[in-house]
């Protein structure tokens, strides 16, 4: 992959794409502007961390509901950001996320993701 300015412009959007995610998670009380994240026709899939698949603004919405209703704390840590495939509107990136969080009932949580 030519690494050119508007390579470079592209692939900072798509970092800032996945830091207004984790950022609107960790605040648990915006659903809003977590749903900015989303398309209207966006598919959620949570299947790999053994939770369902969304698919749309109303299946998503009612997931961040409860996940903001039930967690008193939210931290996700990324690093390693890179974009593997970046053609045309497409692109195709992978980091590593561990998202850290305390429900309201005192249950700890912690998960890898790559």
């Amino acid at each position: 992959m030519e690494r050119t300015l508007e390579y470079l412009l592209e692939k900072d959007a798509l970092e800032q794409a996945v830091i207004r995610y984790c950022t609107s998670t960790d605040k648990l009380d915006d659903l809003d502007g977590m749903l900015e994240n989303f398309t209207e026709d966006a598919v959620f899939d949570l299947t790999a961390l053994q939770l369902p698949r969304f698919e749309g603004h109303a299946q998503i919405r009612a997931f961040f509901e409860q996940v903001f209703a039930d967690m008193s704390h939210h931290a996700h840590l990324l690093t390693n950001f890179r974009v593997d495939r970046l053609e045309n509107n497409e692109a195709d990136v992978k980091c590593y996320v561990t998202g850290l969080g305390r429900s309201k009932s005192g249950t700890q949580i912690c998960v890898y993701v790559f």
